[in-house]
C-alpha cells in the first residue's frame, strides 16, 4: 500500500520513522514468539492459504481458475475467497513470489502494513499545529504508541485482513481530502483507487460510504455535491464493489451472530467505545473528543481538513460496526485508531493552547504546550507497556513439528491425511503443511469436521455426523485415509468426532503410531497399513471440500 505524507515531512524523516516502527513491530513480534508458533487464530490460517492459492495459481501459468482453485481447495480446505475479497490476497500473492510464501514472509507483510498505518497517522500528526506542540518528540511518541495499542498487538500478531483495511480506509479518506482542498483530478483518481482496493478485501471496508459523507458534513463542503466528477467515481467504484457483496452476501451473513435492528445498535454502541477506551485509553477519548470538536469548529485549512477526516473515518467505521450485527470484537475497530490518534492530537493542541493562555508570565507560557502534551503522552505509554505486558505470548503445540513425520510416512500413491483435532487445530496444521509446499499444494488434509462432524459457519452449532464409533471407522476407511494427525485440546471434549477416532485407532491394530510430540503437547501421527496401499480418493476429497457444503457443514 502506497504512502501518501505530507510534503513537509522530509524524505529522512520519514525513512528514520518507518525503520524506528518496523524495528518497535519486529521486537515486538519476536517478543510475543510469533515466528515460531502456529496460526492459532480462527481465521489466520485461511489468510494464508489464500494468497498462497494465488500465487500458486500464478506459478503454474494461469490455468482455468475455478478447476484450480477447487483442486488447491480440496489439498488445502481453508482457502477464504469469497467469504472475504480478493484484494488482499492478490497483494499476498505477489509478497510470496518476491519472498517465498514462508510464515515470516507472511508476518512481515503485517508488520509493513502496521508500519504504514503509523507512518501515516505520524505524518498527519505532525501537521496539526504551527507551532512545536506536536513537533518533533511528542508527534513521534504519539504515533509510536498506535503500535502499542491492543487492536494493534493483535494484528501484528496475526495474519488477517485488518491492518490492510484500516490503512486502506485511512488513506483513501485523505486522498478525499485533499480532493476537497484543490478539486484535482488525480486526487479524485487516487481516492476511488484505493477505495476501490480497499473494498474488495473486506466488508467492513463499506464503512466508507459512511465516512465520506460525514467528511462532507464536518467541513460544510456541500458544494462538493455538484462536481458531476464525484458522481462518476462514485458509480465507478460501486457497481463492481457492491456486485461483490451481493453474490457473497449469504456466505459473510452467516457469521452474524445478532440481528439487524436498534437492539443490537443499542448493544453494540456502547460495547464498541468500551473495547476502544480499553485499547486506546481513555485518555485518548478524551482528547479525541475535543479533537472531534475542534473538527466541527475548524476551518478549510490544512489543520482542519485532517481533523474533519479523521472525525470522517472514525465516525463511518464505528457507525458500520454498530450497525452490521456481527459479534463485538476489539479487531473490528482496528481503522478506529489512527484517527482517534490523529483527532486525540488535535485534542492535544487544543490543551496545549489553553495551558498557555492560562500562564500567568510569558517564560510559563512558551513551555507550557510541549510539557502539557509530554504529560498526556507519558499516561499513555504508562498504558501501552501495561498493554503489553498484558498480552499472552503465542504458544507452540506441537503441529508444526508434526509435518515433517507426516511427508515422511505418506504413501506416494496415497497423500491422504486426515486431521483431527479442535477448529483452531485444523486451520492450524493445514497452514503449516501448506507453509511447506505453498506453490504445489500437497498432500490432500481432510478436516474432520468434515468428514465426521460439522454446523453452521466455523462449526459454531457443532454436530456429530455419526454416534457410533463404527460408522466413524467405515467412513474413515471409505476415503482411504492414510494418515490420521491428532491433537486434542481442552476444547476437543466438546467435539465428539475426536473422541471417536481415537477409539477407532485403539481398537483397529493396522493403526500404528510414527510420531509423538514431546514435552506437554499431545500430537500424534498415525499410518494405516492397508489404506496407505490404496489409491487416493481424490474427487471425492475435493468434492468433501467444496464450498458448496458449507452451509450444511461448516467451514
Amino acid at each position: 500500500m502506497t504512502i501518501y505524507p505530507p510534503s513537509r515531512l522530509s524524505a529522512v524523516t520519514l525513512t528514520a520513522f518507518s525503520l524506528l516502527c518496523l524495528a518497535t513491530v519486529l521486537t515486538l513480534q519476536s517478543w510475543q514468539n510469533v515466528w515460531r508458533a502456529e496460526l492459532w487464530h480462527t481465521d489466520d490460517g485461511s489468510h494464508y492459504v489464500s494468497g498462497a492459492m494465488i500465487a500458486a495459481w500464478i506459478s503454474a501459468g494461469f490455468p482455468n481458475p475455478m478447476d484450480f482453485a477447487l483442486s488447491y481447495h480440496g489439498h488445502y480446505p481453508i482457502v477464504g475467497i469469497g467469504l472475504w475479497g480478493p484484494a488482499f490476497y492478490v497483494l499476498e500473492a505477489v509478497w510470496f513470489l518476491l519472498s517465498g510464501g514462508s510464515k515470516g514472509a507472511a508476518f512481515l507483510l503485517q508488520s509493513v502494513l502496521a508500519v504504514g498505518l503509523a507512518v501515516s497517522a505520524f505524518g498527519q500528526l505532525s501537521q496539526l499545529s504551527a507551532r512545536p506542540v506536536l513537533g518533533g518528540a511528542p508527534s513521534i511518541a504519539l504515533a509510536l504508541f498506535l503500535l502499542f495499542t491492543h487492536v494493534m498487538l493483535e494484528a501484528v500478531h496475526s495474519i488477517g485482513l485488518d491492518l490492510v483495511v484500516a490503512l486502506g480506509l485511512l488513506q483513501a479518506t485523505l486522498a478525499f481530502g485533499r480532493y476537497l482542498d484543490g478539486r484535482q483530478w488525480r486526487d479524485l483518481l487516487l481516492f476511488s483507487v484505493l477505495a476501490l482496493f480497499t473494498l474488495l478485501v473486506k466488508g467492513n471496508a463499506l464503512a466508507l460510504y459512511l465516512a465520506i459523507p460525514v467528511t462532507i458534513v464536518a467541513g460544510r463542503n456541500w458544494s462538493v455535491l455538484k462536481d458531476w466528477r464525484l458522481w462518476l467515481v462514485a458509480v465507478l467504484i460501486s457497481v463492481p464493489a457492491l456486485l461483490w457483496y451481493a453474490a457473497t452476501y449469504k456466505l459473510s451473513a452467516s457469521g452474524f451472530r445478532h440481528q439487524w435492528g436498534w437492539t443490537f445498535f443499542a448493544h453494540a454502541l456502547p460495547g464498541n467505545l468500551r473495547l476502544l477506551a480499553d485499547s486506546l485509553s481513555w485518555p485518548v477519548m478524551a482528547l479525541a473528543a475535543a479533537g472531534g470538536w475542534q473538527a466541527l469548529a475548524g476551518g478549510k485549512d490544512a489543520r482542519g481538513r485532517t481533523l474533519q477526516c479523521a472525525l470522517g473515518l472514525f465516525t463511518g467505521v464505528m457507525l458500520f460496526q454498530c450497525i452490521v450485527p456481527a459479534s463485538l470484537n476489539a479487531r473490528y475497530l482496528l481503522s478506529c485508531a489512527a484517527p482517534l490518534l490523529i483527532l486525540a492530537g488535535g485534542g492535544l493542541v487544543w490543551v496545549g493552547d489553553r495551558v498557555a493562555a492560562m500562564a500567568p508570565w510569558r517564560l510559563a507560557a512558551g513551555y507550557a504546550p510541549p510539557l502539557a502534551a509530554i504529560a498526556v503522552i507519558l499516561m499513555l505509554f504508562h498504558h501501552a507497556v501495561g498493554t503489553v505486558q498484558a498480552t499472552e505470548p503465542r504458544t507452540y503445540r506441537g503441529l508444526a513439528g508434526a509435518v515433517d513425520p507426516v511427508f515422511e510416512a505418506l504413501p506416494a500413491g496415497n497423500p491422504s491425511v486426515l486431521i483431527v483435532g479442535f477448529d483452531v487445530v485444523e486451520t492450524a496444521f493445514i497452514a503449516e503443511v501448506a507453509m511447506r509446499r505453498p506453490f504445489k499444494a500437497q498432500p490432500y488434509v481432510i478436516r474432520g469436521s468434515r468428514l465426521l462432524g460439522g454446523g453452521g459457519y466455523n462449526n459454531f452449532d457443532y454436530q456429530p455426523k455419526f454416534s457410533d464409533v463404527d460408522e466413524v471407522a467405515r467412513a474413515i476407511d471409505g476415503m482411504h485415509v492414510a494418515i490420521v494427525v491428532i491433537a486434542p485440546t481442552s476444547k476437543s471434549s466438546s467435539w465428539a468426532h475426536v473422541t471417536q477416532v481415537e477409539q477407532v485407532i485403539q481398537r483397529d491394530s493396522r493403526w500404528q503410531k510414527v510420531w509423538t510430540s514431546d514435552g506437554r503437547e499431545d500430537v500424534r501421527v498415525y499410518r494405516h497399513s492397508d489404506n496407505a496401499n490404496k489409491p487416493v480418493m481424490n474427487q471425492a476429497i475435493v468434492q468433501l471440500a467444496s464450498p458448496k457444503k458449507r452451509a450444511s457443514i461448516g467451514q
